[in-house]
């Protein structure tokens, strides 16, 4: 009776440390970045990534002195959206911010025929 009590502990506290880490913020940032971008991350840990952004608030000095903060560089920004260069880790401490609603990699741009 005592083992059988136990073991409905163990497995009900099992339950909290999958269900917990299932909603945890590593990895719900991975829902923040687009197929190609995730694959551009896993390439590369070291290689400077373009990427654009969008943010859940116009980015006003103080949201660009936050998102600055996580290593990446802002390029350009206009109301919520912003681009942006970064390491992969420098892109995933970004995605963790609350204020950040997605992140895509840059497309590559043909230059048009003279």
């Amino acid at each position: 009776m005592v083992f059988r009590r136990i073991e409905i502990i163990v497995f009900a506290a099992m339950g909290l440390l999958v269900a917990g880490c299932t909603f945890c913020p590593r990895s719900g940032g991975a829902q923040k970045m687009d197929v190609m971008l995730k694959r551009r991350i896993a390439a590369s840990r070291t290689e400077i990534i373009a990427f654009s952004g969008e943010c859940a608030t116009p980015i006003d000095d103080t949201l660009k002195a936050t998102l600055i903060a996580t290593g990446i560089t802002v390029e350009t920004h206009s109301g919520s959206l912003f681009t942006a260069r970064g390491t992969a880790p420098q892109i995933e401490q970004l995605v963790r911010l609350e204020v950040v609603v997605r992140l895509q990699g840059a497309h590559p741009v043909k230059a048009l025929k003279q």
